[in-house]
C-alpha cells in the first residue's frame, strides 16, 4: 500500500461503492455472503455475491426485485430500533447508480424457491426489458445476486473507468481486512485478509497494533511530519475519521505529552507537536446505529467512550519507543531547547519560511547547520521511502 496522490472522481466512485456496500451489508445476513466477485473493464462494472437474497416474489403488485434496486427508500436499514450495523441509511444508494447509468441491470437467484429473476434497464432507468422469471435450482454457496451497471460517463466527464482501476482496487482490499469475507478483484484473489496484515502493506518497519473489544482495533506508526490516519466503521472507509479517531489518537497524545513533562520539567512539546509524529490506524465493526457528518458517511459523529475503550499508557509508551516516536519528540525538544538557548545568546530574531511537508532536521538553522543533509524527492511515494529511514540515520541531520 502507497500513499499518493491521485486524481479522482468522488461521484463516480459512490456508484461503485453503493453498489458493494449492498454485498457487505449481506455478510450480517443469514446465510452471510463469503464470496465477492468484482469484474471492471473500461465501461462497466459487475459486483456478484453468495449468502442472502431478496426473495423473487410480488408484494402490493411489484416483484421485489424490482422494487428494491429501482424504486427509491425501499431499503431495510430505516428503523434504529431493530439495530443497524450496515452501511445503508436512506434507502437511496443503489437506485441512484441505476438512474444514473446507460445500462443497469440484475440476476437474482432463490434457492428457497427455485427462481431466477432478471431485469435490464436503460438510459438512466427510462426503459426496462422484464423482469424475466424462470425456474432455477442453486444454492446459497452461489452467486445469488449479480448487479452490473455501465455508468453514463458523460454525466461525469470521463471517457473510461479504466483509470479507476486501481482507485476500486484500493477500495477492495480495505474491505477485505475489516470484513470476514473472500474478494476477487477480475479474477485475482486479495490477499490482505486482516487488519494487522492492512496496517503492515504501508511498509513500516515497526507498528503498534491491539484490539480494546471484540469489535475495535487499533494500530499506530510513525508518521512522516504530519498527522495522518486511516479509520472504517462498519468496513466503511471514513476519510475524514471521527470519533473513533479521537478516542485513541487523545490517549497516545495525552500519554507522551505526561511522559515527557515527568521525564524532563518544562517541557515545550505541545499536542500539535506529538500528533504531527503519528499515523492512527482504526477499524470499528458491528457499531449499532452509527451516525455521519453526511451522506457521504467519511466522518463517524457516534460518541465513543473513552472509559470503555481505555488504552494502557504503558502498552503505549512500550511501543512507541519501539516504533521510535520517542526518540523523534525527545530529539525535537532538545532542539527546541538548543535553539531558545542559540536565540537568546545571539540577541537576533530569524525569519523562518514555510515550506509545505518539509521535515527539517532538528540542527538545521543552529551553529550545527553544516552538518545537516536535505533529501529532495519527487512525489510522496519516494518522501515517505526517505522519510521511513530518518528513524535509522537520525533526524538531528537530515531532513527531507
Amino acid at each position: 500500500m502507497v500513499l499518493k496522490t491521485v486524481r479522482t472522481n468522488d461521484a463516480l466512485l459512490k456508484l461503485f461503492s453503493e453498489a458493494i456496500d449492498n454485498s457487505v451489508d449481506n455478510t450480517l445476513r443469514k446465510p452471510p455472503t463469503t464470496h465477492i466477485r468484482v469484474t471492471m473493464d473500461g465501461s462497466s462494472i459487475m459486483v456478484e455475491n453468495d449468502g442472502s437474497h431478496v426473495p423473487i416474489k410480488q408484494q402490493d403488485g411489484e416483484w421485489i426485485p424490482t422494487t428494491v434496486f429501482a424504486k427509491q427508500f425501499s431499503g431495510s436499514n430505516f428503523d434504529d430500533e431493530t439495530g443497524r450495523e450496515g452501511a445503508g441509511m436512506n434507502g437511496l444508494g443503489i437506485t441512484l447508480c441505476a438512474g444514473l447509468s446507460d445500462e443497469f441491470s440484475i440476476k437474482i437467484l432463490d434457492p428457497d424457491l427455485n427462481k431466477k429473476f432478471v431485469q435490464t434497464w436503460t438510459n438512466r432507468l427510462e426503459s426496462t426489458t422484464g423482469p424475466k422469471i424462470t425456474t432455477k435450482k442453486s444454492t446459497h454457496k452461489k452467486m445469488t445476486t449479480t448487479v452490473k451497471f455501465s455508468p453514463t460517463l458523460s454525466k461525469f466527464q470521463e471517457q473510461s473507468l479504466e483509470q479507476f482501476h486501481e482507485q476500486v482496487l484500493t477500495r477492495l482490499v480495505q474491505i477485505a481486512a475489516t470484513c470476514d469475507v473472500k474478494i476477487t478483484f477480475n479474477g485475482q484473489m486479495i490477499k490482505t485478509n486482516t487488519f494487522k496484515k492492512y496496517i503492515a502493506s504501508f511498509g513500516f518497519d515497526k507498528f503498534m497494533h491491539d484490539r480494546l473489544s471484540p469489535t475495535f482495533e487499533f494500530g499506530v506508526a510513525l508518521s512522516d511530519g504530519e498527522f495522518k490516519q486511516q479509520s472504517f466503521v462498519n468496513n466503511l472507509c471514513t476519510a475524514d475519521g471521527g470519533t473513533h479517531v479521537r478516542v485513541v489518537e487523545s490517549q497516545v497524545v495525552d500519554t507522551l505529552l505526561n511522559y515527557f513533562k515527568k521525564k524532563f520539567k518544562g517541557s515545550k512539546l505541545t499536542r500539535h507537536n506529538v500528533r504531527q509524529k503519528l499515523f492512527v490506524f482504526v477499524n470499528v465493526s458491528k457499531l449499532r446505529n452509527p451516525t455521519f457528518k453526511s451522506q457521504s458517511k467519511v466522518c463517524l459523529t457516534t460518541p465513543l467512550s473513552k472509559t470503555i475503550l481505555r488504552i494502557d499508557p504503558k502498552k503505549i509508551l512500550k511501543n512507541c519507543s519501539k516504533i521510535g516516536i520517542l526518540d523523534q519528540l525527545e530529539e525535537l525538544l532538545m532542539s527546541k531547547d538548543d535553539k531558545a538557548m542559540s536565540d537568546a545568546m545571539s540577541g537576533s530574531k530569524k525569519k523562518s519560511v514555510s515550506v509545505p511537508k518539509l521535515i527539517d532536521a532538528s540542527f538545521a538553522g543552529t551553529s550545527k547547520s553544516s552538518q545537516c543533509s536535505l533529501y529532495l524527492t519527487e512525489g510522496d511515494s519516494a518522501r515517505t521511502f526517505v522519510v521511513s529511514g530518518l528513524g535509522k540515520i537520525g533526524p538531528k541531520t537530515n531532513g527531507v
